[in-house]
């Protein structure tokens, strides 16, 4: 079957990990676009836009500067626990975690829940807000940065997930120097975003740093009646 086709000589800084310097002639043909040799110099270059520049990022896996993934940002509430109604079914699992980093504007924790172990880097706060990347780990590699590398003592804690009229509230019931601490964390879609309070909430403690877990290890809710 005859096509008629449309060659286009690209400039070499769309291919640069294929090529190099040299550009590549493409034939356009039915829409398609597809390499079909590799040329030592450039007499015609032409920008690219549009479906074309689309299509070479598709087939050849390049970045898209416009379309960047969008930054993780953590948004939660975390409030203090008045009685123990919201126990009632709720399962937990046991969280064990430490800090390689406890910098204001940036921490690093390590985190194994059961058979899995996490990786975390967080940003300062703002306000409800900070940027979050975890990372899933191998969990012996995640165990040996607890034992070897995290500061001590390590934060223990049974975390349950209760529901409650549509969101899902993380129940946090220390163990060891943080003992008799219970917090519950609501993540939301937005800082503005509302939502109903159970009846088990007490105070809000969202930014304060006493209850930031990074601080618990070194400053355990055991020490502060001492203060």
């Amino acid at each position: 079957m005859r096509m008629n086709t449309l060659v286009f000589l690209l400039e070499s800084d769309i291919l640069p990990s294929l090529y190099g310097k040299r550009p590549v002639r493409l034939a356009a043909a039915a829409g398609l676009i597809v390499p079909v040799v590799i040329v030592m110099s450039v007499s015609v270059t032409i920008p690219l836009r549009g479906t074309i520049k689309t299509v070479l990022q598709k087939m050849f896996c390049l970045p898209k500067k416009e379309q960047e993934k969008p930054m993780a940002v953590e948004i939660e509430r975390k409030f203090l626990v008045k009685d123990k109604s919201w126990m009632q079914g709720a399962q937990g699992k046991l969280y064990c975690q430490g800090y390689l980093s406890r910098e204001k504007e940036r921490t690093v924790r390590v985190r194994r829940v059961e058979d899995k172990a996490f990786l975390t880097v967080k940003g300062g706060s703002n306000g409800p807000s900070r940027l979050e990347y975890e990372y899933e780990i191998p969990v012996e590699e995640g165990q040996e940065l607890l034992d070897k590398l995290c500061e001590q003592p390590l934060i223990e804690k049974i975390r349950y997930l209760v529901h409650y009229a549509g969101m899902a509230w993380e129940v946090d019931e220390f163990h060891g120097d943080n003992r008799g601490l219970v917090v519950a964390e609501i993540e939301l879609s937005s800082p503005e975003q509302e939502f109903e309070k159970p009846s088990w909430l007490g105070e809000e403690v969202t930014g304060d740093p006493r209850y930031y877990n990074s601080s618990l290890c070194v400053y355990p809710f055991s020490s502060w009646s001492a203060e």
